[in-house]
């Protein structure tokens, strides 16, 4: 899985994001509800990763950086947000794909009912 940040908002996108987040478990790291918020996460998130790799010259001068320059791997807060998602998936509604086929099959059978 990879983490998502999300500015909760009016449009279906934004709604479906910030559901599937907060389901998840990761609302209150991820979700975020003006774009001042946005913005100084998204920030927050980006220098938690250079603060432990410091930026090299040749990136600034760079319009490109190399795909293997960022890994949200390293990423202390990211990798704190992966670990709880992998702990909790076993638990959480919204990762239970049983319990959803089961649910769609019963809809199925009362709609083919009436």
């Amino acid at each position: 899985m990879c983490p998502v940040l999300t500015l909760e908002g009016d449009t279906f996108p934004s709604r479906v994001a910030a559901s599937l987040l907060q389901n998840a478990g990761v609302g209150e790291s991820l979700v975020t509800h003006t774009v001042d918020d946005f913005v100084s996460t998204a920030v927050r998130i980006w220098r938690a990763h250079y603060h432990q790799k410091p930026w090299n010259e040749n990136m600034r001068k760079s319009r490109h950086r190399p795909a293997s320059s960022y890994s949200y791997h390293k990423n202390p807060i990211l990798t704190a947000i992966r670990q709880r998602l992998a702990a909790t998936s076993l638990i959480l509604p919204l990762f239970d794909t049983g319990r959803l086929v089961r649910a769609t099959e019963r809809a199925y059978q009362v709609s083919t009912v009436k």
